[in-house]
């Protein structure tokens, strides 16, 4: 089965996220400030020496003075000096001599003699560059590079130090001040390239979105941005989310924890503590996700109340809420999920209120119904659930009929019947419940035919078409849910094929598989699901092995040795059935023991137990069986402890002490086996009085009608046997009667008659068995026609068949037995050709044939039996409530 809520988590960003995006990019477009980083080692660099001087040094040095000085103690200056003999520039050079003499003696007028220097060294390279051209043009060029290494303190301090004499040290502090210039330079022209690939990459984004690109192509964008320019905190927020995309979250960390580092403000820091909370709640950590959350809550709660009025941390303070919600759901403390979802909701309500015409509080208004009917639908209440789905529903309908243009809307459209869908299906309302999966589907169908490439739309279609199908194949519509199954499988398998690392395209595939895997094994085309089922079991290998810590694939990969267990359960190959199950049982194990508190993770430990049961049960190993049912038990009975209120959890209770009351019936221990039955039924029929209009419910209630039937007909009381199968034969009449189209009713309502007819069989009323086998007939007869490749409608034909020849043979009708037995014996022959692997077919060919042989007197088909028996027993699939059918066979071969 397709997670509940997966399609509408999906399709929906959390509004305030994106609030929250939109901010970051407004923060994120400033003017960025350049510094020189002097880099500080064991020794100190020319540069270093210069910096070690304080600022007020810097700035005592004057660029002009120091540029003259340079200017007339030039080596151009000095040679064309001595070309040109000029008697005023020999006096001015005189003079320039004294002045220095009297500015090196500390005399108190020094700035007023400095002033009178610079003057004098500047008339002095003027005149002489009137004098000589060639000199004017070599002079020129030096002045521009001597201005502009003045023309910064750090240069002026260098020319000085050259001017003193110090050539060389003034000329490494030059060339150190050039490095750190042509590294500011490299970085100011780094930083320029980012903003442009920056923007690329966002319409990069938009291009895989429409299956233009990978999610390999866009990520190697995101990193040559972050590579040039690692300051900017939105990069790496996206960089974190296609890591996680392409499953690999380590690297999304990475990202998000350099999104952590380089924010700038409290809105940046939350947003950074919501992406480091989802990734580690996707390695598992629930612990670790929530402080995240709570973290990223304070954050977001604090700028809030400062900020009343603002939309934008009202928004921001929505999400936090609707994202602990989201955790504590995730770890199956729905009642604390529900908590926090109407945190949220009082948010989203009270400014929805103050501004109905603001569409984006609509919105989150909607999205707040829809977090609380999830929790609501985790804890058993389907109704308050369905109620929240639709008001969602109203309020996304009424924005999109504002803009009809806008596919986001038209998909929340969607998402809200999706989860309307889900509710119905839980409570047993079919055809209701596909009516809503049609008008998604719908929709999905036309966003999807509006824009092809767009992946998500695809991704969507692919979904509503898997949830059509679980109707289709509830209502029996086994053809019809395989080929509209085959729809989904047809387009998710072509997203991978567009982009093989995108995990998004893969991780729902799984469910698919073992969806149809689940739907072929209950037709009893155990070969076919089988393949589904490794199909499945390959994707999830492959997803878990990139990283152990995504809890989400390690769940999917129990799911899928479990569904790989069932086909091989059913195929008779039970050792390696258990072997998978137990692979599963480990994950699951590791799992709750990493977090004991998730109490998703204990339900899921318990369904394995419950599958480790039924194989040891398989195998004969009853004592083995009982010990993992209790298992479950232990667990369930502690969650209904938790929350007496979760109907789901007690719905699981019930079903855990129908198998405990199942394998001490197989034990004879009849008495224990009837508490137990009626410990389930006291939870059932409670549950069915509640929810008088959930067919699911009503089922339930007459399958343990049913068992707790067997028991009493095991202990002798017939009658008392009799009207506990006649309640859940009146249940299941009034279920067919509702829906005539549901093939899976009426599948069960043949098992109550078959339960009533060999209760009379036993009683000797052998007119009343034999009517009730002919209602058999009448009801198996018509769903074999219907669908004549499910195995399991062929089985239960033949089992009518064979049943009413059973009535007929104990009336003395031996011809007319005989006829009835011919033609379950063909069914059995045909099914056990069809499928040699599956071991049950095969032992119902040897019970056909032996039937058929002890009637007609005739030894050929009892030896035909016995030989298929021996082979069996020699193969090892003899299943052990057979183990006596060699010897039985052998007896009744000498007899004849």
């Amino acid at each position: 089965m397709i997670r509940p809520h997966q399609l509408s988590s999906q399709r929906r960003r959390s509004r305030v996220l994106e609030g929250q995006l939109q901010s970051s990019k407004s923060l994120n477009k400033r003017t960025t400030a350049f510094f020189l980083l002097l880099t500080i080692g064991t020794g100190c660099t020319p540069l270093e020496l210069l910096a070690q001087g304080s600022s007020a040094t810097l700035a005592k040095v004057d660029p002009r003075l120091e540029v003259a000085a340079a200017l007339y103690a030039a080596s151009a200056t000095q040679a064309a000096a001595e070309r040109v003999a000029d008697a005023k520039l020999r006096t001015l050079r005189a003079e320039i001599e004294r002045l220095r003499v009297q500015v090196r003696s500390g005399n108190a007028n020094a700035a007023q003699l400095r002033a009178n220097l610079t003057t004098a060294e500047e008339n002095y390279v003027a005149d002489l560059a009137a004098h000589d051209r060639a000199y004017a043009q070599e002079i020129s060029v030096f002045r521009g590079a001597v201005q502009d290494i003045a023309a910064t303190p750090e240069g002026a301090a260098a020319l000085a130090r050259f001017n003193d004499g110090d050539e060389i040290g003034a000329l490494a502090i030059l060339d150190d001040l050039r490095k750190a210039r042509d590294a500011a330079r490299q970085k100011r022209a780094d930083i320029e390239s980012a903003a442009e690939g920056r923007r690329i990459a966002t319409l990069a984004l938009d291009a895989r979105s429409k299956g233009k690109l990978t999610t390999a192509q866009v990520i190697a964008r995101f990193e040559n941005v972050t590579k040039l320019d690692p300051g900017v905190q939105w990069d790496w927020v996206e960089l974190a989310r296609l890591y996680r995309d392409a499953g690999t979250l380590a690297d999304a960390m990475r990202a998000a924890n350099r999104s952590r580092e380089t924010s700038h403000n409290e809105l940046e820091h939350a947003l950074a503590l919501g992406e480091i909370g989802t990734i580690l709640m996707a390695q598992g950590d629930g612990p670790g996700a929530l402080a995240a959350f709570r973290q990223e809550l304070a954050l977001n709660k604090a700028l809030a109340d400062r900020n009343t009025d603002d939309l934008l941390a009202q928004n921001n303070l929505h999400a936090s809420y609707t994202q602990i919600g989201d955790i504590l759901l995730a770890q199956g403390d729905a009642a604390a999920a529900l908590a926090a979802y109407q945190e949220g909701f009082t948010i989203a309500a009270a400014f929805a209120l103050r501004d109905p015409n603001h569409l984006e509080w609509k919105r989150d208004l909607a999205l707040s119904y829809e977090k609380v009917g999830d929790a609501r639908v985790t804890l058993g209440n389907g109704p308050a659930a369905l109620l929240a789905f639709r008001y969602s529903l109203e309020i996304s309908q009424q924005l999109a009929d504002l803009d009809p243009a806008n596919r986001y809307l038209q998909r929340e459209i969607a998402g809200a019947q999706q989860r309307i869908g889900d509710v119905l299906l839980a409570e047993g309302e079919r055809p209701q419940a596909l009516a809503a999966y049609r008008q998604m589907l719908a929709i999905d169908e036309a966003l999807a035919a509006s824009d092809p490439a767009y992946h998500q739309g695809q991704r969507d279609l692919s979904l509503a078409y898997a949830r059509v199908a679980e109707v289709l194949a509830q209502q029996g519509d086994g053809a019809g849910a395989l080929a509209t199954y085959q729809k989904a499988l047809t387009i998710g398998e072509a997203l991978i094929t567009r982009d093989p690392k995108n995990t998004m395209w893969q991780d729902y595939l799984p469910q698919i598989y073992n969806t149809t895997g689940d739907l072929l094994l209950a037709q009893g085309d155990i070969a076919t699901a089988l393949i589904d089922y490794r199909k499945g079991l390959s994707i999830t290998e492959t997803l878990a092995a990139q990283d152990a810590r995504n809890t989400v694939w390690q769940i999917d990969l129990s799911v899928s040795y479990t569904g790989t267990g069932d086909g091989l359960m059913a195929q008779g190959n039970i050792a390696a059935g258990l072997a998978t199950y137990q692979k599963a049982l480990t994950i699951r194990e590791a799992l709750a023991a990493r977090d004991p508190t998730n109490t998703k993770w204990q339900r899921d430990l318990s369904v394995s137990y419950n599958r480790i049961g039924d194989a040891l049960g398989t195998q004969g190993d009853l004592a083995g069986a009982l010990a993992d049912y209790r298992k479950a038990v232990a667990i369930r009975e502690a969650l209904v402890k938790r929350d007496e209120a979760n109907v789901a959890w007690q719905k699981d209770l019930a079903l855990s002490y129908q198998k405990t009351g199942e394998t001490l019936l197989a034990q004879k221990d009849l008495t224990a086996a009837l508490a137990d039955y009626r410990k389930a039924l006291a939870i059932r029929e409670t549950v069915a009085a509640s929810e008088t209009d959930n067919t699911t419910c009503q089922s339930d209630l007459a399958s343990n009608y049913d068992g707790v039937g067997g028991v009493l007909m095991a202990q002798g009381d017939l009658s008392a046997a009799l009207a506990y199968f006649q309640k859940g034969l009146a249940i299941r009449e009034a279920l067919t009667a509702k829906d005539q189209a549901n093939n899976e009713w009426r599948q069960q309502l043949f098992v109550s008659h078959e339960q009533i007819g060999q209760i009379r069989m036993a009683q000797r009323d052998l007119p009343a068995a034999l009517s009730a086998f002919r209602k058999c007939l009448e009801i198996t007869s018509a769903l074999a026609a219907r669908d004549q490749a499910n195995a399991l409608w062929q089985l239960d034909l033949a089992g009518s068949h064979l049943l009413t020849g059973d009535v007929l043979v104990m009336q003395g009708d031996a011809p007319s037995a005989l006829q009835e037995y011919r033609k379950g014996l063909a069914i059995n022959e045909a099914l056990a050709a069809g499928d040699p692997s599956n071991a049950q077919s095969q032992v119902n060919l040897v019970l056909a044939l032996a039937k058929f042989g002890k009637t007609s007197g005739d030894r050929t088909y009892t030896a035909r039996a016995l030989e298929l028996a021996l082979s069996l027993q020699r193969r090892g699939v003899l299943l052990p409530q057979y183990s006596d059918m060699v010897e039985r066979l052998q007896q009744l071969l000498k007899s004849q």
